[in-house]
């Protein structure tokens, strides 16, 4: 998800990042289940699982002002804001030990960012005629784009197609990788400026919020870049007497984590059909789920002729069989008894399933910890540059399906 500053309403968020960081500097150690909800405290980040405060998390000097799981789903990147030291907007990954490494430093206004599932991050640099946009490796090499999107308030990554979304006061914009605009949409008579935004694998659409500019009502919004429509999804109740601007998915119920701030702070849940229940009675102007990113990782992005690596992760299923597989689209996919693989029963599909000498360790058993690695040969063909391919995998126990991983996706340069 992609945590955002503004000035007046949208105020200063805490960050993940200090969960963990808490772990070498407060002397203390939080231990971070998956699918605990991390929220902003004030002071600091509290961790709430199963509607109970389990841990308060800091420190609560340090202000991060966007947070996302590393594609390995085991480490943190977060920018933070640090006013006393020069430059003020550094990209950090943070891992489970709560160790830190600087990524890079912005020497103009770096807010936002979103990661892909090499693992670079894409961050959104405001400035004037127009925003730029920069991407940070895993290993720190950075590389300007040849576009920014233009008065940008957030931004996210389409996982299905790989194009940048951006939202600024009245329009949500989907580009393609050369900055093209592919769809816009309008928001009118709803606005938004810095919200979070997350992009929903399972529908392909873009979630985020706006405010009414007739009554002021905040609203769960999505938007479909492939009919460029803009549609509200939510209302927030107005007993809740809540400005919602804190927005995360949670995997392992297929939900959404919805939370902001005002009289009566209120995390809820919400489901895919529009349904809010309360998680927590707290602030939620920014929110995470531990653990919840993607558990099909790579450490680069696959090249023509090359190996591609994979790690596969499953810690709530040590020991199990697995099968992984590959296809061309993530949806409609395929129903199973535990749910939905975000996969397509396509060609490259079947050919995953039937060919260990191109797909090695796509099945095999999970080891004591649920980790598990694989890899793809890709053929030495240049046609394939720019195919755009997604893999995930299940876990089987008592010959059923235990576990369905999330869908990460890749494109072959």
């Amino acid at each position: 998800m992609i945590g955002i500053e503004h000035s007046r309403r949208w105020r200063l968020r805490g960050g993940v990042c200090a969960a963990l960081l808490a772990a070498c500097t407060s002397g203390g150690s939080a231990q971070l289940l998956p699918g605990d909800v991390i929220a902003d405290g004030r002071p600091g980040l509290v961790a709430w699982r199963g509607g109970v405060r389990v841990a308060t998390l800091g420190p609560p000097n340090i202000i991060p002002v966007c947070v996302e799981m590393g594609a390995d789903n085991a480490s943190l990147l977060v920018m933070l804001n640090t006013p006393a030291q020069t430059p003020a907007r550094r990209l950090i990954r943070v891992d489970a030990n709560g160790v830190s490494t600087t990524l890079f430093g912005f020497s103009s206004g770096a807010f936002q960012f979103a990661v892909d599932d090499t693992g670079d991050a894409f961050a959104l640099v405001h400035g004037a005629p127009r925003s730029s946009l920069m991407r940070v490796s895993p290993s720190g090499v950075v590389t300007t784009l040849p576009f920014g999107p233009s008065n940008a308030s957030w931004i996210e990554l389409d996982r299905t197609t790989g194009h940048t979304i951006a939202g600024d006061w009245l329009n949500v914009r989907s580009y393609d990788l050369l900055g093209n605009i592919v769809s816009s949409g309008i928001m009118f008579p709803w606005r938004t400026a810095f919200c979070d935004a997350v992009h929903d694998m399972r529908t392909g659409l873009t979630l985020f919020f706006a405010e009414s500019g007739l009554d002021g009502t905040t609203a769960l919004m999505s938007f479909d870049p492939s009919s460029a429509t803009i549609t509200s999804m939510m209302l927030a109740p107005p007993s809740h007497a809540i400005e919602f601007t804190g927005l995360a998915y949670d995997r392992k119920t297929d939900t959404f984590l919805a939370g902001g701030w005002g009289q009566l702070p209120t995390i809820v849940r919400v489901t895919r059909g529009s349904v809010a229940s309360p998680v927590a009675a707290d602030r939620g102007t920014t929110l995470a789920v531990w653990g919840q990113r993607h558990i099909v990782a790579s450490n680069g992005a696959p090249r023509v002729g090359a190996s591609f690596g994979l790690a596969l992760r499953e810690p709530a299923e040590p020991n199990a069989f697995y099968v992984a597989a590959a296809s061309l689209a993530p949806r409609p996919g395929i129903q199973t008894p535990a749910g939905i693989v975000d996969l397509q029963p396509d060609a490259l599909f079947a050919l995953s399933l039937s060919n260990p000498a191109l797909f090695r360790g796509f099945t095999g058993q999970l080891d004591v910890v649920g980790d598990a690695s694989a890899a793809i040969a890709v053929p030495p063909f240049q046609a394939l540059r720019g195919t755009r391919f997604f893999v995930s995998f299940v876990t089987i126990r008592g010959g059923r399906v235990a576990s369905i991983a999330n869908t990460a996706a890749f494109t072959i340069g």
